[in-house]
């Protein structure tokens, strides 16, 4: 009976570290290649994040990264992860910064259809070029791993005490 209250709280603190482990950001790599354009074959890569996925509708980004052209853009006010049936179909970013097209094209991503997600860019001249882009998400610790390491720890100190 004495070891209840031991377990009750070991029990409490499990949970709180699950609770805690799926309201963690959700993290992608994404990847293309322009298919038209002035600069059409350029590859692309970046990454993004969020805090919560929906079941419908868009979410807000809490990081971006993309690397296009030789330029770095990053993260803008509007930029949010969008969802159709809990499944993440594309992201919308438009970038804000960007004022001289020659030196730095204007990139937007857009959540198209089923089909696939579009990126494009607008370069000097009005020259538009188009691409388009997947997604990865990035692996997370295993969470089993951790509640078995955190409970090994647990009997460990709980051993220590009856050694006492």
């Amino acid at each position: 009976m004495t070891h209840l209250p031991s377990i009750r709280r070991a029990s409490a603190a499990a949970l709180l570290c699950l609770a805690s482990a799926s309201a963690a950001a959700a993290d992608y790599s994404f990847s293309g290649l322009t298919d038209s354009g002035p600069l059409a074959g350029s590859a692309f890569s970046g990454s993004f994040s969020f805090d919560t996925a929906v079941s419908d509708g868009d979410v807000a980004l809490t990081a971006f990264s993309l690397d296009f052209a030789g330029q770095h853009y990053g993260l803008e006010p509007d930029s949010v992860a969008t969802f159709a049936g809990s499944i993440l179909i594309g992201l919308n970013h438009d970038d804000l910064g960007s004022s001289d097209t020659a030196v730095r094209p204007n990139v937007q991503f857009t959540a198209a259809d089923w089909s696939g997600a579009a990126f494009w860019y607008e370069g000097a001249l009005g020259d538009v070029g188009f691409g388009s882009y997947s997604t990865t998400a990035v692996p997370e610790p295993e969470s089993w791993a951790l509640l078995l390491a955190g409970l090994g720890v647990l009997g460990a100190v709980r051993r220590r005490q009856a050694r006492r």
